[in-house]
């Protein structure tokens, strides 16, 4: 089927011919020369309409001062219109120059593409970097994380630990408290007696003693509790207290069987405490062995507090990370917008440039040979690749 005209063509003969560009690379003011009065050769042409995108590639031209740009574009008519075999040295020269400064700014056209695809090679690989940035920050905050829950879990054993070893230093204490009981209570026995034998009794058996008759009392009364036999005791009293140049030979031999008996209590409490020395030391041993696991678990309690602490802030830190790296990826996103519309706006100017100089090429070559009705077979591949128009005869 038979589509409408290309952009930038002229249907000549039937045929499209790339003549005219309806959308010039830039926008840009006629020349003051355009649609003045031109020659009878040019308004008897049809092909005189190619001149309109030529004429508009010239005086946008970068790099040509503003009078050969006006000189080229003044000259088109009675240069490029006229049939190559009908020209002037002169008029080819011209032709020359015209194709020389269309092919410059095809080439400019070209390198800009070229410049804005490395460009935006470039910024795809900076959004590739900065999404694989993404994806490691993402693992590294997924580590940080399973960190987090390790130390929190960690802290919730230590936690266990800590309560098993106070249990333990209380049952220890228990168990110390409950021993040491016994082998306590004979040693205060034990020193009692022995503080009344050298003291209170020893006064009262040389005689003298003030307040004799209390002090015996007293030292009965400790008898007594040791157990000691009552007869034993009542007949001590009565012989302590009576003065030593009364007592006869059976206070003598009641005093010397209460030195008997208390000697042989201190004695019988002494062998108590020898034999409980080993459980009293094996019990502090226990005890000092479960105060020391209490430290410890509380100094591993402590530590493992500090890795949650050191753990969350590397996880917040993770956080951070990605938001940066997220941050960082939206903010090339408008970039690469940016150079899309870049290209496609370098890609129309390249593609209006080969068209002109497809059209230059065609009216180069003209002769006066030619069909009144030209066909313009133009390879827009090869200008598109080469930036040199290719000459086809009609």
């Amino acid at each position: 089927r038979e589509a409408g005209p290309r952009r930038g063509c002229l249907r000549v003969g039937g045929r499209i011919s790339p003549c005219v560009s309806s959308d010039p690379m830039a926008p840009m003011k006629r020349p003051s020369h355009f649609g003045g009065s031109r020659s009878k050769a040019a308004k008897q042409d049809p092909a005189a309409s190619c001149l309109h995108a030529i004429r508009a590639a010239i005086s946008s031209a970068e790099g040509y001062p503003p009078a050969v740009r006006t000189m080229l574009s003044s000259g088109l008519e009675g240069s490029l219109l006229v049939r190559t075999d009908e020209r002037h040295q002169v008029q080819q020269e011209v032709v020359g120059m015209i194709g020389e400064v269309l092919s410059a700014s095809q080439g400019a056209c070209q390198k800009r593409v070229e410049a804005v695809a490395e460009k935006r090679s470039s910024s795809e690989n900076e959004r590739a970097a900065r999404e694989a940035a993404i994806e490691s920050c993402a693992v590294a905050l997924a580590e940080r994380r399973e960190a987090v829950a390790a130390a929190k879990a960690g802290i919730d054993e230590a936690v266990r630990a800590v309560g098993m070893a106070k249990a333990a230093l209380e049952e220890a204490k228990v168990e110390q408290r409950s021993g040491d009981a016994s082998l306590e209570a004979a040693a205060s026995k034990k020193s009692r007696l022995e503080a009344a034998l050298e003291g209170d009794y020893a006064v009262l058996k040389r005689g003298g003693a003030p307040h004799a008759a209390r002090t015996t009392k007293a030292l009965a009364t400790l008898g007594h509790e040791l157990g000691l036999d009552a007869q034993l005791l009542e007949a001590a009293q009565v012989a302590l207290v009576r003065p030593t140049e009364e007592r006869g030979s059976f206070d003598f031999m009641v005093l010397e069987q209460l030195e008997g008996e208390l000697g042989a209590r201190i004695a019988a409490l002494s062998a108590e405490l020898l034999a409980g020395e080993g459980g009293r030391a094996e019990r502090a041993s226990k005890v000092e062995a479960a105060e020391r696991d209490v430290s410890a678990a509380t100094k591993a309690l402590a530590a493992r507090q500090a890795d949650r602490e050191a753990a969350e802030v590397a996880q917040r830190e993770a956080e951070d990370a990605l938001n940066a790296a997220e941050k960082a990826r939206r903010g090339i996103v408008p970039e690469l917008a940016q150079l899309e519309a870049v290209m496609e706006e370098a890609m129309a100017r390249l593609s209006d440039a080969n068209e002109v100089l497809v059209s230059y090429a065609h009216l180069r070559d003209r002769s006066s040979r030619d069909d009144a009705k030209p066909e313009v077979t133009a390879d827009f591949a090869a200008v598109a690749e080469t930036g040199e128009p290719t000459a086809n005869s009609a």
